[in-house]
């Protein structure tokens, strides 16, 4: 999609957002992979107390990570952008327009991995895939079909975004009717 509206220009861009989603990823499958043994073992005992912190906790600790991340790369998109494109103008001038934008998702990345990581922690792996499938895969290639005929280029920085805070809703919807 980047290469047939944005050309090599923007894929270049684009990969800069690529290159930074796996740091992204470490954070959120940190908290995620921390959380698991403490509320698996808690919830083996029948400790819900103990459960309910460490989720609050893990929770709280993957929305300041996210939006610490989300803001920084925002911030300082320019300079994140030049180390790896150096002084090419066509992607600098794409990226920065757009990496910022797809920084967004970052929030809603990290908070979708900790809830998914919750599910595992309960034992509802069933769950836990079919969200990270939801989330990987059903909603991000509608995302970038339909965004980018809706939206224009917008759209193709936006899909990432839009199909994790479309998993988050699913997912959000899954944990109140649970309750």
């Amino acid at each position: 999609m980047f290469m047939n509206r944005l050309h090599e220009d923007g894929v270049a861009a684009f990969s800069v957002a690529c290159y930074l989603f796996p740091l992204v990823f470490m954070f959120g499958n940190a908290i995620a992979q921390s959380q698991l043994p403490i509320i698996s073992y808690n919830h083996g005992l029948g400790d819900t107390a103990r459960v309910r912190k460490t989720f609050r906790f893990s929770m709280s600790l993957a929305i300041c990570c996210g939006l610490v991340i989300t803001l920084a790369v925002a911030m300082l998109s320019p300079t994140i952008l030049q180390l790896f494109l150096g002084n090419q103008q066509g992607p600098l001038v794409i990226g920065m327009h757009g990496l910022p934008i797809f920084s967004m998702s970052f929030v809603l990345f990290t908070l979708n991995v900790v809830l998914i990581g919750y599910l595992q922690s309960l034992e509802k792996a069933r769950m836990a895939t079919f969200f990270m499938l939801l989330r990987g895969y059903i909603f991000i290639l509608p995302c970038f079909l339909l965004l980018p005929a809706l939206v224009g280029n917008d759209g193709l920085w936006l899909a990432v975004p839009v199909s994790e805070a479309l998993a988050l809703v699913v997912i959000s919807i899954y944990y109140l009717r649970k309750k």
